[in-house]
């Protein structure tokens, strides 16, 4: 079992090998572009109609500003795609093409993949379990490391998150929080 476990992370390391690198990247311009690159060559380089929610549209939490907020960034670039966003605080209005959703469940509901991008305390209590009963993919995308990494790759998800290598489903060797 362990040895299938270490061969399924090899494969996936090397399929994403290509990737802006999921590692810590080098200065500020890699860093802000870390999510757009990892989702889309992760994601949407093989599934282009992908359902995408993202959660947070504040550049930080605890404040209503949208000002060079990361969030915004990426979503101008998924223009034309279907996507779902909520914010505790900030209206969706701000993206209109966009799907405003009532909370983050509504959000997640149906998506193959999901964005953390601004960590809210709201959205630190997401369950694995919960998620992967209502989304129709397996992979989230939190560079905040916002949620438990190896609790959502225990329940059948490949958890990305900014500066740690990829946990997937049935990795136990590797702490999110490290």
């Amino acid at each position: 079992m362990q040895k299938s476990l270490a061969v399924r992370r090899q494969l996936f390391e090397r399929a994403i090998s290509g990737v802006a690198s999921w590692r810590m990247p080098a200065n500020s311009t890699r860093r802000k572009d870390w999510t757009w690159q990892v989702l889309n060559e992760t994601v949407l380089a093989k599934k282009p109609d992908a359902r995408i929610a993202i959660l947070g549209l504040a550049y930080k939490e605890n404040t209503h500003s949208t000002k060079n907020s990361p969030a915004i960034a990426l979503l101008d670039r998924l223009r034309g795609r279907m996507v779902a966003v909520h914010d505790p605080v900030v209206s969706a209005a701000v993206v209109p093409w966009a799907r405003a959703a009532s909370d983050p469940l509504d959000t997640a509901r149906d998506a193959d993949v999901l964005v953390i991008a601004t960590p809210w305390p709201q959205y630190h209590s997401l369950v694995a379990a919960e998620l992967a009963r209502i989304m129709r993919g397996r992979t989230i995308l939190d560079p905040y490391r916002v949620l438990d990494g190896k609790a959502f790759a225990a329940a059948g998800f490949v958890y990305l998150t900014l500066g740690a290598a990829p946990l997937v489903p049935g990795d136990t060797e590797t702490s999110s929080q490290a």
